[in-house]
């Protein structure tokens, strides 16, 4: 009975190459000797720079319903009022010239509660608005950590201030 070409060239592919790997001795002397007590960590020389810290923000604004866009420029500290959203700026960084480039920011973005005329009419006091984000935005990569609303979208285009050129 004539075995099929594809099951010999198999075959003689796994002989091939094992072959050699079987035919290989070991020498003591071909492998390297660890010397642990002589063992020295490499640093690499790279300088390694602090991100500048700045003191005010410029955000971008999307009201989607209108299709407006407008850039603001916010304190930090201090808050923007945009349509319902009440986004307050905690800090911005952006990394020294030497390294690639990119901006970040600390946002908490809220809205109030959608509450019924009659639910609003017995309140007493405010209610207590809803966060909707808190965390970083990055201005190259808005997607990464986005604002997700259905009528606002708010990204951070740049950091001024502080010790930035």
């Amino acid at each position: 009975m004539r075995k099929p070409a594809y099951l010999l060239g198999a075959g003689l592919a796994w002989l091939f190459l094992l072959t050699p790997m079987a035919s290989a001795q070991v020498n003591d002397q071909s492998l390297p000797q660890r010397l642990d007590s002589n063992i020295v960590e490499a640093k690499p020389d790279v300088a390694v720079s602090k991100n500048v810290v700045g003191d005010q923000v410029t955000l971008r604004t999307l009201d989607k319903v209108t299709a407006i866009t407008k850039d603001f420029s916010v304190k930090v500290g201090d808050s923007l009022k945009f349509g319902t959203l009440t986004i307050d700026v905690k800090h911005c960084e952006v990394k020294p010239p030497q390294a690639i480039p990119e901006t970040f920011a600390f946002l908490q973005i809220f809205e109030p509660p959608k509450l019924k005329a009659k639910e609003r009419a017995k309140l007493t006091e405010e209610p207590e608005p809803n966060k909707l984000f808190s965390g970083w935005m990055l201005a190259s990569k808005p997607a990464i950590s986005a604002l997700d609303h259905s009528v606002y979208d708010v990204w951070v285009i740049g950091c001024q201030g502080g010790n930035i050129q």
